[in-house]
């Protein structure tokens, strides 16, 4: 027999598993909830938002419950144990509370794809991170009637993952009504991350649009910064050997400290690398970043590299879905730094920039 260990209460695998985790699950709820009263620390996170900021309690009102069981199964699923709402062991604990907890702007919606330039000094900026171009934003899919495409471009959806389609510029009519059937359905489909928590991509109106294909400057690499209070934590860099069949595509990653420290390890799921180079145009992501990230809690900033410049990519609240583990403890640690809910009154204030560097540095 195989036992399943959820905190106190141990499951024997079999016939009755399901039914005895969906009941454990329902009573955690209420039993997880109990520390989240209005006295608790982690109802007093900053909102530095104003009333544009929203936490996903806010979002889902009566609805919440039932996302947040969803949500504890999502998580169960992929590490087999349940979020610890005391102690916050790692980054996936942290991750999958802020979901709730964690004050998010909703004007402009950073989870866009649409509104990530709007966060970065454009002027600042302009001669040092690529904006890709954008083109035929429709907030409606589709149609017979206006058919907005831009051969050779990607069309793509603004709120959602991987929706996305490259349109041939040989396209016939019969791949333009494949188009048009695909878009009805993005938009008919329930948004994506709704039902286990990531409601960011539900708190704005839907778009698609058209953006240019980069792939022929792209050397294949692209980095992710995470961002705690407008300080780089860590650093992701990965690696994609292309392929014309994508099924054979190979992607390695390596991982580094705020200063371009390698540290060792691999995220789990992911290919890993004992180090790779790094860009001579970090410098310049590092300072983009910053200053993007300057109001934010927590937010990962991409980044693709291009042959003459980085151009700027998404911005994510929820790296993987809080379904992320790393190999080592070191790894783990900076992880966790990078996406720590700050568990103080807010009567104490915020951590100084100071202190927070400091940490780092430890």
């Amino acid at each position: 027999m195989r036992h399943l260990h959820l905190g106190n209460t141990c499951l024997t695998q079999g016939e009755d598993t399901h039914t005895m985790l969906k009941e454990h699950l329902n009573n955690l709820v209420h039993k997880t909830l109990k520390p989240f009263g209005h006295e608790a620390a982690i109802c007093n996170l900053e909102n530095r938002f104003g009333p544009h900021g929203m936490r996903g309690t806010d979002f889902y009102g009566h609805q919440f419950p039932i996302v947040y069981r969803a949500a504890l199964r999502n998580f169960f699923e992929f590490h087999k144990r349940l979020p610890d709402a005391k102690a916050l062991p790692f980054a996936a604990d942290h991750l999958f509370f802020s979901k709730f907890f964690r004050y998010f702007p909703t004007t402009p919606n950073a989870a866009g794809k649409l509104n990530a330039p709007e966060f970065l000094d454009q002027k600042r900026f302009s001669n040092k991170i690529y904006i890709p171009r954008r083109a035929c934003v429709s907030n409606m899919p589709l149609s017979t009637k206006d058919l907005s495409l831009v051969l050779g471009w990607w069309l793509k959806l603004d709120l959602g993952n991987a929706a996305m389609v490259k349109v041939d510029p040989s396209i016939d009519k019969s791949g333009q009504k494949m188009l048009r059937a695909l878009t009805k359905k993005w938009f008919r489909t329930q948004r994506y991350g709704w039902r286990w928590g990531e409601w960011w991509y539900s708190a704005s109106p839907q778009h698609i649009f058209m953006e240019e294909d980069l792939t022929d400057r792209m050397p294949g690499d692209e980095y992710q910064l995470f961002m705690k209070w407008g300080r780089c934590v860590m650093i992701k860099k990965k690696r994609i050997f292309r392929s014309k069949n994508p099924a054979s595509e190979r992607t390695i990653a390596s991982f580094y400290d705020h200063v371009g420290n390698h540290i060792p390890g691999k995220q789990y799921g992911s290919g890993s690398h004992d180090s790779l180079e790094l860009s001579n145009h970090l410098d310049v992501m590092l300072e983009a970043a910053t200053q993007i990230a300057a109001v934010f809690d927590h937010i990962r900033v991409d980044f693709i590299l291009l042959h003459d410049a980085p151009a700027l990519g998404e911005l994510s609240y929820c790296t993987m879905n809080a379904r992320i583990r790393y190999s080592t403890a070191e790894l783990e640690a900076l992880a966790r730094q990078a996406v720590e809910l700050d568990i103080v009154p807010q009567s104490e204030g915020r951590p100084s920039h100071e202190a927070l560097e400091s940490k780092l540095r430890q």
